[in-house]
């Protein structure tokens, strides 16, 4: 929460400088000591809080470290925000992603001699999911609002040995089951699944479900 509370401020006070001039040999970075923290100007959105960041609302970022001496030398910092728009250099920049989604942003940091590149998702407009509603034994799926971004494969896994590809949010998909029962439906991101729920299948019911 501290250090949370330390990023936030940085939309108000300045940080503290980062040395420009080698002041002593550099221990070896990695994904321990060297990371990534970002924090909304209202505060309602960081790494340490489930909810996801608003659309075309600006994120405060900086290259953190914990038990590595930043002042060992210089370094330099480069930001990939994997929306398409072009990467920016500084430990501490200001990002808005106008499109929901979730990015993959990358940082590279080098210090002379060592060259890090380190990863950290931000979840941006709304949760990863999808919704459902039935009529028997045909369950018609919602897929979104929000997808991961860097992905090109989508599949949602039907439980039943079956399953269907996509590749964006919002689409509709109808499934019919052979047989009722309680099936675990999973979407699957590249090779990834990222959230299930179980649907039950009762012939000859009608069912609405919205997660």
């Amino acid at each position: 929460m501290r250090r949370l509370l330390v990023l936030a401020a940085a939309f108000a006070v300045s940080l503290p400088a980062f040395a420009t001039t080698p002041v002593s040999s550099c221990a070896s970075m990695n994904w321990v000591n060297t990371y990534i923290l970002y924090v909304s100007s209202a505060g309602d959105c960081s790494p340490y809080l489930a909810t996801p960041c608003a659309a075309s609302t600006p994120l405060q970022f900086a290259a953190s470290f914990f038990g590595y001496n930043v002042s060992c030398a210089a370094h330099t910092f480069k930001w990939d925000f994997n929306d398409g728009t072009p990467t920016v250099s500084g430990p501490t920049p200001v990002h808005v992603f106008n499109v929901p989604g979730e990015y993959l942003v990358a940082l590279t940091v080098a210090n002379g001699s060592q060259t890090i590149t380190i990863t950290q998702p931000v979840l941006v407009g709304g949760a990863i999911d999808f919704s459902y509603h039935a009529t028997g034994n045909v369950v018609w799926f919602i897929i979104g609002p929000v997808l991961p971004t860097g992905v090109n494969t989508f599949r949602l896994d039907f439980g039943d040995g079956t399953f269907a590809t996509f590749d964006k949010p919002l689409t509709e998909i109808a499934h019919t089951y052979a047989s009722p029962g309680a099936y675990e439906v999973k979407l699957i991101a590249g090779d990834t699944p990222r959230v299930s729920h179980v649907v039950h299948v009762v012939f000859g019911r009608s069912r609405a479900v919205r997660h």
